[in-house]
């Protein structure tokens, strides 16, 4: 009788375990149970927010949420590993991508001295056909050319005189893929590298009589179509400088100016500032640099932030030697002019002198001194007589100009019409598009200490991330992004070696997604640059272009313990990693994921020792 039961019941476990076991398979083949689970994400990934549209099948690499003030998911990751050769690479398990070098400055170029780099961030250096990158000798080699495939030097341009100051840009149309575009003094032009010939564009001397020299000054670009430009036109050199003459923007298809910022301009839109150069021409405040957006819809020209006040003066009091003093307060600034009517007087002598013996100082007409400690402003004035009004002095930087369109970086339409203030400072600065594919002007607002994404047609303005949390010591470049990698900018650090061990963001490269902080927008660590930076060495600053496609990133860096030169480093990107970072897109076949299988055999594993294993027990 018992064995009869122990039989009955080992029929009854084998027909229950027969029947769960297919209906477990119809519900996971009916997709009720996920199949792109992943039970053991690498380290380095962080998934910390459960209103996330990352999908779970672009794991393996480095992406995170951002509060502000809480950096527990972003560790600091101290640069590694050893320098690789010319087109070698090496996986970085912190970030999950291939770190390569394409350029060796002693066996690239003969004599080089100082490295190849990129010129700088905020354009691509990659020409429209893919097929090859444009980088500079940061000695005295001028723009060379090389092929993408294998990292070979294709060609050092020498069929004129290139610098940075010429500023190099490919054709972006897609037309004329061996084709750039320089500036030379006054004239615009082009070359075809292969054919190693040049031809004049446009001489803008002859729309602009007395013209010294174009340029955006190093850091704009054109339009994403090679279309329209934007330049600043500077009177010629006066012995001291090049006066700025007009901001213009230029339609290359038509081969005309379509719009004017002169002196005239400027003061119609409120400029406190005009005056003359040595020369008699007509001039204004310049800019940092000027810039046409992606798009061309906007030109943008980066004044620097006007503040501080200036005063009118008619209280005076004699003291000797014809000398007069008044009181001032500066709120412990210099002084940045004084002024007799339309006469500029000149600051003399140190940061220290004895009051009592001024006049051993001030011994030519229309100079001037300021005595911060007494808050006392010294002037030996061009004519007496002039004293009772017409004199001002002022601190700060254009202080008339406050919450006017030159205060702080503008984007202007094209004839120079509906100005809308894209930034507080003439700080670094970049492009993006947002989810929405609406262009934004991303910058570092050094009054509340956040990069933040303005819309450059309706002013709106988010705060991105916090730089305190970056980490006070790194210093950034932004890329210029496009449509293929919309809702993201990318970001390159440069660090302090004082600061180097303070936060993450020392030496990174980064993309920020286009969110504001309250949204927690995420960011993607990329790599370590990799460089040596020390502060006043420009080509040290990691500048780090995106390609055209969104797919490769370049920057500069001085390997640490290296033979401190600067090279080139690149890594890849996932394909459509910005749709499927979006949620636009998913893989059909992500490689990141262990086969289902793998989860299968686990839940079966523990059916088995939880519930099975103990019935055939029961039942023996």
């Amino acid at each position: 009788m018992i064995n009869k039961a122990k039989n009955n019941f080992r029929t009854f476990l084998i027909v229950l375990i027969g029947s769960s076991s297919i209906l477990f398979i119809l519900i996971f083949a009916l997709g009720i149970f996920p199949t792109n689970l992943r039970l053991n994400l690498p380290a380095q990934v962080v998934l910390t927010s459960a209103t996330s549209t990352l999908p779970n099948n672009f794991g393996g690499y480095n992406i995170v949420y951002y509060t502000k003030g809480n950096l527990s998911n972003l560790p600091l990751i101290p640069q590694s590993g050893s320098r690789p050769a010319k087109n070698g690479c090496y996986f970085d398990q912190n970030y999950g991508l291939n770190v390569c070098r394409t350029t060796d400055s002693l066996l690239d170029i003969s004599g080089e001295t100082s490295g190849i780099r990129p010129i700088y961030s905020r354009w691509t250096i990659d020409n429209s056909d893919g097929k090859y990158y444009l980088v500079i000798s940061s000695g005295d080699h001028g723009h060379l050319i090389y092929s993408r495939s294998d990292n070979s030097l294709r060609k050092r341009i020498t069929e004129f005189t290139n610098r940075e100051g010429n500023e190099l840009r490919w054709d972006y149309s897609g037309q004329y893929p061996n084709r750039l575009y320089y500036v030379s003094g006054c004239t615009f032009n082009q070359y075809d590298f292969v054919s190693g010939q040049t031809q004049l564009i446009r001489d803008f001397s002859l729309d602009f009589p007395g013209c010294g020299r174009i340029l955006n000054d190093v850091e704009g670009d054109s339009s994403a179509g090679s279309r329209y430009w934007t330049w600043m036109m500077q009177w010629a050199y006066d012995g001291q400088n090049y006066n700025l003459g007009a901001i213009f923007t230029y339609d290359k298809q038509e081969n005309k100016i379509l719009g004017k910022l002169d002196q005239t301009k400027y003061l119609e839109l409120g400029g406190k500032y005009p005056y003359l150069d040595k020369f008699g021409n007509k001039s204004f405040p310049k800019p940092n640099m000027v810039d046409m957006s992606p798009s061309g819809k906007k030109a943008v020209a980066l004044f620097g932030r006007s503040w501080g006040a200036s005063t009118s003066v008619t209280n005076w009091t004699a003291s000797s030697s014809g000398i007069y003093w008044t009181s001032v307060n500066t709120n412990g600034n210099s002084l940045a002019s004084v002024k007799e009517n339309e006469n500029d007087y000149v600051y003399e002598g140190g940061s220290s002198w004895d009051s009592s013996a001024i006049n051993s100082y001030l011994t030519k007409p229309g100079t001037y001194f300021f005595d911060r400690s007494l808050n006392r402003l010294y002037i030996l004035p061009l004519s007496e007589n002039t004293l009772i009004s017409g004199a001002t002095w002022s601190y700060g930087s254009r202080p008339l100009d406050a919450a006017g369109y030159f205060d702080g970086p503008h984007a202007f339409d094209k004839d120079f019409s509906l100005p809308v203030k894209v930034c507080v400072d003439e700080t670094h600065s970049g492009w993006a598009y947002d989810y929405q594919g609406n262009e934004v002007y991303v910058c570092q607002d050094n009054r509340t200490d956040y990069l933040t994404a303005t819309n450059i047609e309706t002013g709106t303005k988010i705060n991105l991330i916090y730089h305190g949390d970056l980490g006070w010591g790194n210093g950034m470049h932004f890329s210029r992004g496009t449509l293929t990698s919309k809702g993201w900018v990318l970001v390159s650090t440069y660090t302090d070696p004082s600061m180097r061990l303070d936060k993450w963001g020392a030496d990174q490269l980064f993309f920020l997604e286009i969110k504001d902080v309250s949204e927690h927008p995420r960011i993607w660590r990329l790599a370590s640059t990799h460089n040596n930076y020390e502060p006043g060495l420009y080509e040290r600053e990691a500048f780090a272009p995106i390609s055209t496609d969104g797919k490769t990133v370049w920057w500069s860096g001085v390997w640490p313990n290296s033979n401190n030169l600067v090279e080139t480093y690149k890594i890849d990107l996932p394909d459509s990693w910005s749709s499927i970072l979006s949620g636009e897109f998913v893989p059909e076949t992500p490689t990141d994921l262990e086969p289902p299988q793998i989860w299968l055999d686990s839940i079966i594993s523990q059916i088995k020792n939880i519930f099975i294993q103990p019935l055939f027990t029961l039942a023996y």
